[in-house]
């Protein structure tokens, strides 16, 4: 699961493809994702960034 914790969820392209980009941190260690789609996450760590946006 990751800890969301000061992340952003960024659009670019890459390829010719708009791709979504996740950084964040999972504990203390610094986590990036490039995901298609906001389906690829998985529902806990849409969950837990939901929760960090409170």
């Amino acid at each position: 699961m990751i800890i969301c914790s000061d992340y952003s969820l960024e659009t670019v392209l890459h390829d010719g493809e708009y791709a979504q980009v996740f950084r964040g941190w999972c504990g203390s260690t610094p986590a990036v994702l490039k995901i298609l789609k906001l389906s690829h996450l998985l529902p806990e760590q849409i969950a837990c960034c939901n929760e960090s946006l409170v």
